[in-house]
């Protein structure tokens, strides 16, 4: 079973020079919260992730997640941490992560 934590929600107002995203914009960082696999050596252990979720005035929804990035839950607070301040949003989650840790 998955559950969802909100970390923070931040809203951003979007630059006016900027032809594709003009207004406001809310994002909102979750922490997930699973029991790791059958395949998972530590079977019933819980395994942490993160989802990123994009709202715009428009009602546009834009929304991805990383599932068991690791067991310890304060690892994925301080990732989770160096995302909020630097707003990261769901398109550049990957990329942040591939930067962070390596994924």
């Amino acid at each position: 079973m998955l559950k969802k934590y909100l970390q923070q929600k931040i809203d951003i107002d979007s630059n006016e020079n900027c032809e594709v995203t003009k207004g406001k914009i809310e994002l909102e960082y979750y922490i997930l919260e699973s029991e790791s696999s059958q395949w998972d050596l530590n079977l019933g252990d819980k395994v942490y992730g993160i989802e990123i979720i994009k709202k715009t005035e428009e009602k546009n929804i834009e929304s991805e997640f990383v599932r068991n990035l690791s067991n310890h839950m304060d690892n994925v607070k301080s990732i989770l941490d160096k995302m909020v301040k630097n707003s990261v949003t769901p398109v550049g989650l990957p990329f942040v992560l591939d930067d962070l840790i390596g994924v």
